[in-house]
């Protein structure tokens, strides 16, 4: 997504401007650069994506069987 991509750049910038990195050598600020990066990408990723998107597919999944269970059909079968 979008956001997610834009937030990691947005963190990597911040640490590229940060008195922190500026204090390392070069390539040192590259790798913390990197895995701010990195990590931004890797935890938005989960916590915008991957994560809503189980526990939605897991509500309707028990919803499903809630109510197939209920009404002793299978409401959902042509679906």
């Amino acid at each position: 997504s979008g956001y997610v991509v834009s937030d990691a750049i947005y963190q990597s910038y911040k640490v590229s401007k940060s008195a922190d990195a500026n204090a390392m050598s070069p390539s040192g600020k590259k790798m913390r650069i990197f895995v701010t990066g990195a990590e931004s990408l890797v935890w938005q990723s989960l916590a915008s994506v991957v994560v809503p998107g189980f526990t939605i597919n897991r509500m309707v999944a028990l919803a499903h069987f809630g109510l197939d269970h209920l009404y002793k059909t299978d409401a959902w079968a042509g679906i």
